[in-house]
């Protein structure tokens, strides 16, 4: 499936690693100078992580294609799904790798897409079962970024506009950062990786942007953190909570145990309660 590396390189490097002090877990190699990272940042890339991944913005299937073939996989195929293959249990199975070389950075991108036609309770084609997975590394001599987002959920038509999808399944998120100073054997690490667990997700497709309306993705997720001084040592801080989709394109965001967040998707703002 063909991606876009420049916007997927763009978003990588954008990331800022500066996580959490709000912890379910905590471990400690020996007392090291690393800070300890923020809460709010935690909340935001969390509930972030998400939305980009459902809304293609990381190269995987984007929920605002609705039900239908996302485009990006017919201009990378010959198979198609059209009038006339576009049958219940029609099937797509496909999987690639591109390597490329601009300027100083090199860019890796490996995938695996499967894609599947559903007929639920319908004789007509009104849903899809989506496995998507794909990798990403953009490095130079001085960093590496790298991203994986795997995707595998069913999304069904809960009207006959096709208008209002409900979606169910797992997302896989992982951005990891590695920095190496100038001058310096010391690196710096910093990544953070989410698990999701979707649960009738309600996505109204009739505005310009899909709204999530209703429904609650569970969570837990890690980050791991070695900045430079700090001789190495990793902080590795566990987190568990749910995000519970309010409609408007906001949700609520909890981290275990007791902080709470409400988060605009369009702004991309997060505001503790």
């Amino acid at each position: 499936m063909k991606r876009n590396l420049t916007r997927i390189a763009i978003a990588l490097i954008a990331v800022t690693f500066t996580f959490s002090a709000c912890k379910k877990s905590e471990t400690r190699v020996t007392p090291v100078t690393t800070p300890q990272p923020n809460p709010d940042a935690v909340a935001k890339q969390i509930a972030l992580s998400l939305y980009n991944s459902l809304t293609g913005q990381m190269g995987g299937t984007n929920i605002n294609d609705g039900i239908k073939e996302p485009s990006s996989i017919a201009s990378h195929n010959s198979k198609s799904l059209d009038a006339v293959s576009s049958l219940c249990g029609f099937e797509l199975d496909t999987a690639w790798q591109n390597y490329s070389v601009v300027n100083d950075t090199t860019y890796w991108t490996s995938s695996k897409f499967n894609f599947k036609n559903l007929c639920v309770l319908s004789p007509n084609v009104n849903g899809f079962a989506a496995y998507d997975s794909i990798r990403t590394n953009v490095s130079t001599s001085a960093f590496l970024n790298e991203y994986t987002n795997v995707q595998k959920y069913t999304a069904v038509a809960l009207d006959n506009t096709f208008k209002v999808t409900g979606v169910n399944g797992s997302i896989f998120t992982s951005i990891a950062n590695t920095v190496y100073p100038t001058g310096s054997d010391v690196q710096e690490y910093h990544t953070i990786v989410c698990n999701y667990n979707l649960v009738a997700l309600v996505i109204d497709l009739s505005g310009a942007t899909a709204d999530i309306k209703g429904g609650v993705a569970t969570y837990k997720s890690s980050t791991k953190d070695i900045t430079a001084g700090s001789n190495q040592q990793p902080v590795v801080i566990n987190y568990t909570g749910n995000i519970i989709f309010l409609g408007n394109h906001t949700a609520k965001l909890t981290i275990d145990p007791k902080h709470y967040y409400t988060i605009n998707f369009l702004t991309k703002t997060i505001t503790p309660l």
